[in-house]
């Protein structure tokens, strides 16, 4: 019998990707409001002009009524927010402008290719995607300024590792000398912000005219955690910690909500074809219990139990001595077995009364029924007892019960079968 690994993925069913994020602002606005009030798409309330309509030339019902449809049509595309982009993540201080300090900056050098090495220096920040919602990222921002060079630009990289290249977003203007917002425009090569998830924004400056050195500036909200530096004038790829309560650098990301998907919404097919319907558990999409007694585990993204042996000998396949199935006692002279095959050489051309020669031009005694495994110990010939298996349909080797949808991971928690999305 052939043996596969068991991979028992033993994990609690929570979401993957951790909690709700800190310092966050998360204001999406659905309900379209038919006042005198609308609601810009930067969610500031104007008044509406009101105009009395006994000043207006007098209207029949049908010019009425399309009238009215096309100020409340105005009205609803006026209310409308989530329409334009949210807020994923700012720490940007609104009664303070921007919210940089001008005084303390992180500052990024590119001078080419020097000896060999590239000389562009990166600082990665994290953020985390507001839990509940997906976003199609469609700006980045940030403070900063050229203190060495001129007519550079920034680029920024949002990864889920810091070594990772990334999509290069270049702002959408030359550096300024002083402090300056500047703006990454991402429409062209948009990404999907995961909720929950947290990203690496990686900002570099590029070359310009020669020497290059910009400043990208802290933020003045007391708003700290982990900075990455990397400078790989001399070889070094590594991404090295400022330390866990550096001054984080000041950015806002923006995106469009996305209509989040539905879980669980890939089906599992059973062994027999039958279709499972997983259900989500508020982390995992569960599909059925182990059965009882069995044990179960992963192989290449399918559901298995081990096999049980029987004490059953089927048909034909022998006495069973306690153990297994003696089928011949001693086994034939010049015997042999081959994939679960009994075979006898032919004798001058010609095989044996009861044998029949098959393919490999040796004679066929006997095949192992399926479900049983033939072998040969102590000179005889055996068969194994019937394998049975718990659940699912016995494959030559275990238990097949069913695989995983494409793109999700299978495993087992507290003798359960789920996969994750």
């Amino acid at each position: 019998m052939k043996t596969q690994t068991i991979h028992t993925n033993e994990m609690t069913p929570r979401p993957f990707f951790g909690g709700p994020a800190n310092q966050t602002t998360h204001n999406l606005t659905s309900a379209a409001r038919l006042s005198a009030v609308a609601a810009t798409h930067d969610h500031k309330e104007v008044n509406m002009k009101t105009q009395t309509l006994a000043s207006q030339p007098r209207m029949n019902g049908f010019t009425a009524i399309l009238v009215g449809a096309i100020l409340v049509g105005l009205s609803l595309i006026a209310g409308a927010g989530t329409a334009f982009a949210d807020t994923v993540y700012s720490n940007f201080t609104p009664s303070t402008g921007n919210g940089y300090d001008g005084a303390t900056f992180y500052t990024l050098s590119n001078n080419g290719l020097v000896g060999g090495f590239f000389t562009a220096t990166t600082v990665a920040v994290t953020f985390t995607v507001p839990a509940g919602m997906d976003y199609k990222l469609s700006k980045i921002e940030v403070m900063g300024a050229q203190s060495t060079g001129y007519g550079s630009f920034l680029h920024a990289y949002i990864v889920t590792n810091p070594i990772y290249i990334g999509t290069d977003y270049s702002s959408t203007s030359q550096l300024a000398a002083s402090p300056s917002l500047v703006t990454f425009d991402t429409t062209l090569y948009p990404m999907i912000l995961k909720a929950s998830h947290t990203y690496y924004l990686k900002v570099e400056v590029d070359t310009g005219s020669g020497l290059s050195v910009a400043k990208w500036y802290k933020n003045s909200a007391n708003i700290h955690g982990s900075v990455w530096y990397n400078d790989p004038s001399n070889g070094d790829a590594t991404y090295h910690n400022l330390g866990a309560n550096s001054q984080y650098p000041v950015f806002r990301i923006s995106g469009t909500p996305q209509t989040p998907p539905a879980h669980c919404s890939q089906k599992v097919t059973y062994y027999d074809g039958t279709l499972l319907t997983p259900w989500w558990d508020g982390a995992n999409c569960y599909i059925k219990p182990v059965a009882t007694g069995a044990t179960p585990f992963i192989w290449n993204n399918g559901y298995y139990v081990i096999p049980d042996k029987s004490q059953t000998c089927l048909a034909g396949t022998g006495w069973f001595d306690g153990a297994n199935c003696v089928y011949m006692s001693p086994k034939p002279l010049s015997g042999f077995i081959v994939n679960d095959k009994m075979y006898v050489p032919p004798v001058s051309g010609s095989c044996p009364p009861g044998t029949t020669l098959d393919g490999t031009n040796n004679c066929l005694v006997k095949a192992a029924p399926w479900g049983t495994h033939a072998f040969e110990w102590a000179n005889n010939w055996y068969f194994t007892t019937l394998f049975t298996c718990k659940d699912g349909g016995y494959d030559g080797a275990n238990c097949y019960i069913m695989k995983a949808p494409p793109g999700t991971t299978p495993f087992i928690w507290s003798n359960n079968f789920y996969y994750a999305e």
